[in-house]
């Protein structure tokens, strides 16, 4: 298993709802040796970096430009998240040749590479969510969804897919998801604050977590990414697909099982 504290850690949309709380479960574990990316525009998310320590912050348009050999991990997070953008070209440039850039820089240099693909990939197949299930079956019913399925195809075709790690998210919700842009923010997000919110049979999710001076829930373990499916491969072991609700810290729980040198 690869030794975090080791090397420069790259987390693209560090300062969205799912990056930020990945950033302060690994400053828990004393590590600080990060590279946030992210476009923070005009709206406030900004807000979820306050409390967070980190080595650099650099907007996503410079980032190609500044990658370096002492990053040794990638999580990959960032993207056009918004499931109504119709603009196909922006898609393509900030989600699909963006993440190719990435993976292939990562490849070269012998980094470990986490990627966030989307359960919007399964479209008019979201009845029949199976890991046995061939990419090429999947049919996904907007542009946001096949700008993520065009990577994972991309990656199997290019022989990469194996070398990498795709998670592909559900709808996700929780305390620092209010500070992002209202195209951004899944159809869930309307449910935040409720008791719980169903997302399919299987899988709920309870909301309303309490916050506290820092930004965080009070607990640190109320954050609400959503990862029943991994792209590459067998799931971690112990991986319990009905338990969905994870936090930081269990997202790098759910990973480290393929946080390896190539």
């Amino acid at each position: 298993m690869t030794d975090l504290s080791k090397g420069r850690i790259l987390v693209t949309g560090g300062a969205g709802f799912i990056g930020s709380a990945l950033i302060w479960a690994l400053n828990q574990r004393g590590i600080e040796n990060i590279l946030v990316c992210d476009v923070l525009g005009h709206d406030e998310k900004w807000k979820n970096l306050v409390p967070l320590r980190f080595a650099d912050y650099l907007e996503a348009d410079e980032l190609p430009a500044r990658l370096s050999g002492e990053i040794r991990t990638i999580f990959h997070l960032g993207a056009c998240s918004s499931t109504t953008e119709t603009d196909a070209s922006y898609l393509i440039r900030n989600n699909f040749e963006y993440t190719k850039t990435l993976a292939h820089f990562a490849l070269e240099n012998n980094c470990r590479f986490v990627y966030a693909s989307s359960a919007a990939t399964y479209g008019g197949l979201a009845d029949r969510i199976s890991e046995s299930l061939p990419l090429e079956n999947l049919r996904p019913l907007n542009m946001y969804g096949y700008s993520k399925h065009l990577f994972d195809c991309y990656a199997r075709r290019a022989g990469i897919l194996d070398r990498i790690t795709g998670l592909k998210y559900f709808n996700v919700f929780g305390p620092n998801f209010a500070g992002t842009s209202i195209n951004s923010r899944s159809t869930s997000y309307a449910a935040y604050g409720q008791a719980t919110y169903s997302i399919t049979d299987k899988a709920r999710a309870t909301a309303g977590a309490r916050l506290s001076s820092d930004g965080l829930t009070a607990d640190g373990e109320s954050f609400y990414p959503i990862v029943p499916t991994f792209a590459r491969g067998s799931v971690p072991v112990g991986y319990d697909p009905n338990k969905v609700c994870i936090s930081g810290h269990k997202y790098l729980e759910s990973v480290s099982g393929f946080l390896h040198p190539n």
